[in-house]
């Protein structure tokens, strides 16, 4: 491939660079497949730093509800939301933020190799090279994508992000005696019916689970 690329420095002065690839990549387009490759890395990067922050947030979140529990009279009910939701509540945030982890570092890797496809057809010749480096990349889009829909990575993260939001919604009714948990009805009245809304939930990721394998 032969050509002339005109390039903007700045107050008005254009740069040029010749391509002559020769059946390979020319320069201009290794440094973009190098650009394109910290990109990535610092994409990948930025996204678990967020998932570790909001992990940290939860921890002070659980932190709360074992000072609230004090409060509670009856010791069974303090350990089951201390052994039983609160253990359950972290196993769904560990879960959520791996899957959410996986699903965006996943997708903005074939997004950004989808970009990258038709920008190296233009930057280099017809050579048997980068016809297989451009067949290796295209692959490579479409190997992502059944690996995202077999690992079902998004919905997983949205339905253990969902639990782990109930629970903690529920907690906050329960120990500020609001809603459902009204001052109306009794403590006992109150514990009875956390333990049973919590099942429910549970019961229903069992269900779920079953259904799924079957």
């Amino acid at each position: 491939m032969k050509g002339t690329i005109y390039i903007n420095m700045g107050e008005g002065y254009r740069d040029k660079i010749d391509l002559k690839s020769n059946g390979q990549f020319c320069p201009l387009s290794i440094c973009f497949l190098g650009s394109m490759f910290i990109l990535i890395s610092k994409n990948l990067f930025f996204i678990g730093r967020l998932c570790n922050l909001n992990n940290q947030n939860s921890n002070e979140r659980d932190e709360v509800f074992l000072k609230w529990m004090n409060d509670i009279p009856n010791e069974k009910t303090r350990w089951y939301i201390q052994e039983r939701v609160i253990k359950q509540m972290d196993w769904y945030r560990t879960k959520s933020a791996a899957y959410k982890i996986q699903y965006l570092r996943w997708t903005t890797g074939s997004i950004i190799i989808s970009g990258i496809i038709p920008i190296a057809s233009v930057l280099a010749d017809g050579g048997l090279f980068v016809k297989i480096v451009i067949a290796a990349l295209g692959a490579a889009v479409t190997s992502i994508s059944a690996y995202l829909n077999l690992q079902n990575y998004k919905d997983l993260w949205a339905k253990y992000r969902f639990n782990r939001e109930w629970l903690l919604s529920t907690l906050y009714l329960y120990f500020n005696q609001v809603g459902a948990f009204g001052k109306d009805l009794s403590q006992e009245e109150r514990d009875l019916m956390l333990i049973q809304m919590c099942e429910k939930c549970f019961q229903q990721e069992v269900r779920d689970w079953k259904s799924f394998n079957e």
